[in-house]
This record gives structure tokens, C-alpha cells and sequence, in this order.
């Protein structure tokens, strides 16, 4: 069976799938290589800003959020880069005019982040 280290995993989401991604990447042991966050909000944020305070500074995160965004405001994309980059992450915050979608131009950017990992 192969295994595939922890740091080497990139996790990632759309809307509540985003939440979940960064639930996962401050609730297991160790460090996963970064987390994409595609049009996502801060869940549990007491607890993440605890977790991120007991992990390596520097994680890797990728926001991304419609500033015409229908379900989840655009300012929860703000919060979330706060929260983390408070807590030590290493925040890359793309907004875009776009809505509950990934947006043009995001794309590009998202390959040249995962690129860095």
C-alpha cells in the first residue's frame, strides 16, 4: 500500500466544503502542505484560533470569495484571512467580482499557489 505524507496533502473546498477542508487541516496530527479555501467562511473560531496557536507559523492558504456572492458574504472571506493570518498562516487572498462561484482569473492563480507548495 502506498502512503502518502501528511505534508504532501493539499486540502481543499468550495463553500461549506472550504470550512471543512480547514476544520480537517487544524484538527489532524501534524501539518498538512496548505489549504484551499474557495468561497468558504470561519466556522468554529475560537477553536481554530487555538489550534492555529499551538501549530508552525506559516501554513499555506488560498482564499478566494465573490464579492457578489449570494450565499455566503463576501465578508467572511475577510474574516477568514484575519483569522489566520492572526494565527500565523501564510494567507494568498484573491477576492473577485464574481458571485457563489470560483470567478475568472482565479484559476491561474489557484495553479501558481499550488505551485509554491
Amino acid at each position: 500500500m502506498y502512503s502518502l505524507p501528511l505534508d504532501r496533502v493539499v486540502l481543499a473546498g468550495f463553500s461549506q466544503g472550504a470550512m471543512t477542508a480547514m476544520d480537517l487541516a487544524l484538527s489532524v496530527e501534524g501539518s498538512v502542505a496548505g489549504v484551499v479555501m474557495l468561497s468558504g467562511a470561519p466556522i468554529v473560531i475560537e477553536e481554530w484560533a487555538k489550534e492555529l496557536a499551538k501549530r508552525p507559523k506559516g501554513l499555506p492558504v488560498f482564499i478566494s470569495h465573490g464579492q457578489n456572492d449570494q450565499v455566503l458574504p463576501f465578508a467572511a472571506s475577510g474574516w477568514s484571512k484575519d483569522l489566520l493570518t492572526n494565527g500565523g498562516a501564510a494567507v494568498d487572498y484573491h477576492p473577485h467580482t464574481g458571485g457563489h462561484d470560483m470567478g475568472s482569473g482565479t484559476l491561474p492563480k489557484l495553479v501558481e499557489f499550488l505551485s509554491r507548495l
